[in-house]
């Protein structure tokens, strides 16, 4: 299987290496979410345990624990070219991002990756790897 390779707004070429996505509040029937349920949800965000032990970010604009959180959560592991690696001595770079959406079916996969992390700084938070 062929993965998904794009460009981010920061001009790294990516390529997507896991893809998760969540209901933010699935388990709420009724009412608005207070600061707690906002803590609770936070808390509770896990980087699944097949993509191993990754440097995982969080979308401080996402999880605003004082507002709604939109209704989607996406997790997405990137890996692309590795980073300031002027020796040559890695083999790549990559990070695991939370953000959330209002909306997961009027846009591709690309396209909900590339503007939930249009402000995102790949060459500042992904991590160099060595294999």
């Amino acid at each position: 299987m062929t993965k998904l390779k794009f460009s981010l707004q920061s001009g790294n070429i990516v390529q997507l290496e896991g893809l998760e996505i969540s209901n933010t509040y699935g388990e709420y029937l009724a009412g608005s979410p207070s600061f707690e349920d906002n803590f609770k949800v936070y808390e509770e965000l896990k980087t699944p345990l097949a993509w191993g032990n990754r440097k995982t970010l969080y979308d401080k604009s996402s999880f605003d624990l004082d507002k709604v959180f939109k209704p989607y959560i996406i997790c997405v592991w990137l890996s692309g070219q590795s980073i300031n690696d002027v020796e040559n001595k890695y083999d790549g770079s990559e990070a695991v991002v939370f953000f959330t959406v209002s909306n997961i079916s009027k846009l591709s996969i690309e396209q909900l990756i590339v503007e939930g992390l249009s402000n995102f700084n790949y060459n500042k938070y992904a991590e160099n790897y060595m294999i």
